[in-house]
């Protein structure tokens, strides 16, 4: 039995994360990498690592696209140019009255771009790496991870505590309310 696949298959896997799509790839059903997988502690760990490897570039592309990135503007089928301006403000004109292209230090011609970036990834990214951002569900618990009985609260203790958590339930609404009204700007 040949292993010619291994090598094609790890970074298949690097690329995609997804066994079965790696499998695909290179030609093998995808049961026979998942015994490998099984028989062979090296084979298990280099797809651990290859996976792992897909992991971080992932992170690193919704890093980027969360920050903000360059997109060249395509209209009608082609790039859209930037036209060079004189010092006057006014765009710079070819013997002919056509607009010229402007360059840029090397002498490539400039193309319009826009700045796009995802709001909802910003957000994900921030509830990811920052405790306060993750809305999703709070605990209540008392002394020690034990239940928390108001009962036994005096009542100072009791409203203080009541206007922490509708604080805490204001500032969550109006999380939410920004991921709705912003999220489609992604």
């Amino acid at each position: 039995m040949s292993d010619h696949w291994i090598q094609p298959f790890l970074r298949a896997l690097e690329r995609t994360g997804v066994p079965a799509a790696a499998a695909r790839e290179v030609g093998i059903p995808s049961a026979k990498a998942y015994a490998r997988r099984k028989s062979d502690a090296d084979f298990a760990e280099a797809c651990d690592a290859a996976v792992r490897d897909c992991g971080e570039m992932l992170l690193a592309e919704a890093h980027r696209r969360a920050m903000g990135y360059e997109e060249l503007v395509v209209h009608k089928g082609e790039l859209a140019p930037v036209w060079a301006e004189g010092a006057d403000g006014n765009y710079v004109m070819d013997v002919n009255n056509n607009p010229v292209q402007k360059r840029d230090a090397s002498g490539k011609r400039v193309w319009l771009t826009i700045t796009k970036g995802s709001d909802q990834l910003l957000i994900r990214s921030l509830m990811a790496t920052h405790p306060a951002w993750r809305t999703e569900r709070t605990e209540l618990t008392g002394a020690d991870g034990g239940p928390l009985d108001v009962r036994s609260m005096d009542r100072v203790s009791r409203s203080a505590r009541v206007a922490a958590l509708m604080a805490l339930a204001e500032a969550r609404e109006g999380l939410a309310r920004a991921e709705k009204e912003f999220g489609d700007l992604a």
